[in-house]
């Protein structure tokens, strides 16, 4: 029974670096989301509805969970800027070699356009301008400001609700059973809730606040994160791949996990999540303050996604190598390379901008002390014996360097994962 494409929703407007994030649903002929797995979608723009020959076409292989998928249009073959002139386009969506399932109208002006070649804005607020929409969007983002706050208070429910729905799981025998189980139950359709509400919100968060420039002569990959369908862009540097964004994972339904930068869902937008020691590598709230270094792996999972880990000192010191040979031989604790922060750092979003030399795109989330916009700073799979752990940072000079964590201190992280 071959696919069809049912229904679909454009998340976003398009980015610097000509890209157009995407979800779709696809389901079979008596309405039934597809089987799990991987599938082939040609996306196509037309300059009409009903025109056969489109103006931009790709292909790609994107993974389906329950039905679901999510990618972003320009990672094969680049969208040209040229289109977006006030001309309307449309989106014909083909699923797994069927036919496209009828065309959508992209707009005449995203609200994101920004030119991939100068790395500078071509409209300074395009949210702003675009024509007679200035007040819903100043509105909108009021209240998507509001929704931020009110599920930032959700979430800490969730997590304290998982950790009793947790303590319950270990009384589950005796008169009290039944009563224990009806709680664990309601708690974990709390989480559910905030769970499901984390990832509604994040579209649109994503929506109302464009993301920081992206270099335009990388040539990206990506990844789907099947665990809840995020995109994410990949980059090599020299022999390692990378995680070209901050890990943005919200946990399971049964778990919520990460928290956003200075508490706000805009900088969870823009920089990622950030994780606690135990969130990050995925072990007992038990080692916030006890020594857990035998728990660490090789190649360490972590809150990575499935064929990725949190990368370790030599990883690290791998990735500072390739951008300047000069690193630090004996990778002591303090400044590593005096120069490879700068060729690390994303082209906006700091006091003192990088070069993104390689792509790396490293974004100032703050963390341990420091606020978002100043700071940027990632953990590195590594604990001794003591008890605290090891991060890596980038801050407003060009340097990279590696600083000692006080775990008990509860300081979130943000996490770069590297592929196996």
């Amino acid at each position: 029974m071959n696919p069809i494409f049912k229904s679909m929703f454009l998340v976003a407007g398009l980015s610097l670096a000509a890209t157009l994030p995407y979800q779709g649903l696809a389901t079979d002929a008596k309405n039934k989301p597809v089987a799990d797995g991987n599938y082939t979608v040609k996306f196509s723009l037309y300059t009409n509805a009903a025109s056969a020959n489109p103006v931009w076409t790709e292909s790609q292989s994107t993974t389906s969970t329950k039905g679901l998928f999510s990618t972003s249009l320009g990672l094969v073959n680049t969208i040209p800027d040229s289109l977006f002139n006030g001309t309307a386009l449309y989106l014909g969506v083909a699923f797994n070699g069927g036919s496209e399932g009828g065309r959508a109208l992209v707009g005449t002006n995203p609200w994101s356009t920004q030119s991939g070649r100068s790395g500078t804005s071509r409209h300074a607020d395009s949210a702003g301008k675009v024509a007679g929409m200035t007040d819903s969007v100043a509105a909108l983002r009021s209240a998507l400001n509001k929704i931020s706050s009110a599920l930032s208070a959700l979430d800490s429910v969730g997590k304290a609700h998982w950790a009793d729905s947790a303590r319950v799981a270990l009384h589950l025998t005796g008169p009290d059973s039944i009563s224990l189980r009806a709680a664990r139950d309601s708690i974990r359709v709390l989480n559910r809730a905030v769970y499901n509400q984390n990832n509604a919100l994040s579209g649109l968060i994503a929506l109302m606040f464009p993301e920081i420039a992206w270099k335009s002569n990388i040539a990206y990959g990506s990844i789907v994160d099947a665990r809840d369908g995020q995109v994410y862009r990949t980059v090599t540097i020299g022999s390692q791949t990378w995680l070209a964004q901050n890990l943005s994972f919200a946990g399971t339904p049964d778990a919520i996990v990460g928290s956003c930068p200075g508490n706000t869902r805009e900088n969870c937008a823009k920089y990622g999540r950030t994780y606690t020691f135990p969130q990050a590598f995925n072990l007992s709230d038990s080692c916030m303050t006890k020594a857990c270094a035998a728990l660490i792996s090789t190649k360490h999972q972590g809150a990575c996604p499935v064929g990725w880990h949190l990368p370790d000192t030599t990883e690290w010191r791998s990735l500072s190598t390739t951008l300047d040979p000069a690193t630090n031989a004996k990778f002591m604790i303090g400044e590593i390379s005096t120069t490879a922060g700068g060729k690390l750092k994303a082209l906006a979003g700091w006091t003192t901008p990088g070069t993104d030399e390689v792509g790396f795109r490293a974004l100032p989330a703050g963390g341990y002390g420091g606020a978002p916009g100043r700071d940027g700073m990632w953990w590195v799979a590594l604990e001794p014996s003591s008890g605290y752990g090891y991060r890596m940072q980038v801050d407003n000079t060009n340097s990279l360097l590696r600083y000692n964590v006080m775990k008990e201190e509860g300081a979130p992280l943000p996490v770069r994962c590297l592929k196996n």
